[in-house]
């Protein structure tokens, strides 16, 4: 079994692990932003800020995702069932499906892909 000390640990750097990706998924957004308001007024598209948000984006999701499960076992850890927090559950099953299909969708963005990207054409 693990001791009470370890799992407090644990909490904490569970916690410290999902702001710095809170964080990322800011700093996405906000290059997110920054690529729409190029397109809406028509200035020339940075290339660079395009590909951060293309490459940044699949990791982060899978990161949010990874902190969701390794959330979820310290919970089944320290209770012994995952329903002692029933809206942290829910919160964390209902953003993690979101995040997938959205992450995965190359068709949204109207910026033309890179050279040397991989690309999907349907």
């Amino acid at each position: 079994m693990i001791t009470r000390e370890w799992i407090d640990l644990f909490r904490v750097l569970h916690g410290a692990y999902n702001t710095l990706v809170a964080l990322a998924f800011l700093y996405q957004g906000w290059l997110g932003l920054k690529i729409r308001k190029a397109e809406k007024s028509g200035d020339t598209k940075d290339f660079g800020v395009i590909k951060r948000h293309r490459g940044n984006g699949p990791v982060l999701v899978l990161l949010g995702i990874l902190g969701y499960l390794a959330g979820a076992t310290l919970i089944y850890i320290d209770k012994g069932h995952f329903s002692s927090i029933a809206s942290i559950t829910s919160w964390g099953c209902l953003s993690s499906s979101s995040w997938q299909p959205h992450s995965l969708s190359p068709g949204r963005s109207k910026a033309p892909f890179l050279p040397g990207e991989p690309h999907i054409s349907c």
